[in-house]
Parts: C-alpha cells; sequence; structure tokens
C-alpha cells in the first residue's frame, strides 16, 4: 500500500503555491480520515477526487493542483490541531471549506489581474491615440502650410498678416492691412476667414485621402 499512499501531485500545469508537507502530517492526515490505514487510504482519494472536481466544475485554473493544496493545508492544520478541532474530527467537511476558500481566493487573484490587463490595455489604448493624433496633427499642420502656399500671392500675404499680429498691435496691424487693401476692417476679417477656411477645408480632404 506504500504507492497507494503517496501524495499525488500534477504532471502539468502552472505550478503552483504549496505547504511543505512531510510524513509526519500525510499520516496525522490519514489518521483522521480513518483509523485503517488502507479505509484512510481509500477516503484520501475519494477526497481528492472530489476536490478535483469541485474545482473544475468552477473553472479553476489547474484542479488537480488546486485540490492537492487543499489537502496539504488541511494535513498542516490537522498535524497541528487538538483532538477537538474539526480539521480532526471531520477533515472531509473541513476541506471542503478550505476549497471555497481557496476558490474565492482564486477569484480575487483573478479579478486582480483582469483589472491590471484592463488598466495596461486602457493607458496602450490611449496612448495609441494620442500618438495618432499628434501624427494627424502634424500633418494637418504640414497640409496647412502646403494649402497656404498654394494662394495667390496677394491672399497670401492677406492671411499670414492677419493672423501674425501679436494682441497688443493687432487691432492697429489689420487696420493698416485694411488701409492697404483699401477695404473696410468687416470685409477684411470676412475676407480672411472665407480664405482661412478653404485653405483648412482642403487640408482637410487631403488628410483624409491619405488616411484612407
Amino acid at each position: 500500500m506504500e504507492d497507494a499512499l503517496t501524495i499525488p501531485r500534477p504532471v502539468s500545469g502552472r505550478p503552483r503555491p504549496r505547504w511543505n508537507l512531510d510524513r509526519g502530517g500525510f499520516d496525522a492526515l490519514l489518521a483522521a480520515l480513518d483509523p485503517d490505514r488502507d479505509a484512510a487510504a481509500e477516503r484520501y482519494a475519494a477526497l481528492r477526487e472530489r476536490l478535483s472536481r469541485f474545482f473544475t466544475w468552477n473553472n479553476a485554473d489547474d484542479p488537480d493542483a488546486q485540490a492537492d493544496l487543499v489537502l496539504d493545508r488541511v494535513a498542516r492544520r490537522v498535524a497541528a490541531s487538538s483532538g477537538d478541532d474539526e480539521a480532526v474530527r471531520q477533515p472531509e467537511k473541513f476541506a471542503a471549506g478550505v476549497a471555497r476558500m481557496l476558490l474565492r481566493e482564486g477569484w480575487r487573484a483573478q479579478k486582480a489581474n483582469l483589472q491590471m490587463i484592463s488598466s495596461f490595455q486602457q493607458q496602450n489604448e490611449d496612448r495609441n491615440r494620442l500618438e495618432q493624433e499628434q501624427r494627424e496633427l502634424e500633418r494637418l499642420s504640414a497640409l496647412l502650410d502646403e494649402c497656404l502656399n498654394e494662394l495667390p500671392p496677394e491672399q497670401q500675404e492677406l492671411i499670414r498678416r492677419y493672423y501674425s499680429s501679436g494682441s497688443r498691435s493687432q487691432i492697429d496691424g489689420r487696420k493698416q492691412l485694411a488701409e492697404e487693401f483699401n477695404i473696410s476692417l468687416n470685409a477684411l476679417r470676412n475676407r480672411a476667414l472665407r480664405i482661412r477656411g478653404d485653405v483648412e477645408r482642403k487640408a482637410r480632404k487631403r488628410l483624409e485621402l491619405t488616411s484612407l
């Protein structure tokens, strides 16, 4: 029966944190399951199978490893407890409680991982969006200059000078510009807005075409 009493270990899957269960702890768990060694081995195997199915039904990662971890924790508790402890009196019931607790721990860890992944994905999406917007702004700026340079010289001079005046000299500069073009300030403003609108529409249309 020696081979039958060996604690099963998973042969594949991601490693799980485990208690350092010694032979004494394992023997204590068997004794709590049944005074008869052979009967205890059978109950141990059946308990491990039930625990593995429990974790499988609840979509736990690596159910066999989780079942082993439960049994390790129960054996540790039994080895350190007195005879009136629930782990000693009802080891299978105690194991079921440990399994539920371990499952909740897994759910919390999974939720935390998903939140972390989601946060990283959102950060990447935000960074990619900002980089895309920056590239579009740079491209649009280049297209605006390109379309502006295609204007007739008179319109180029008007639009550049209209928007080049600083805040302090803006009014005086535009008055002078209106006088040079022999038009009113209101007419100058309308002409500048019309030219600017035409330039922006052409630039955005070219931007859309280059983005296809």
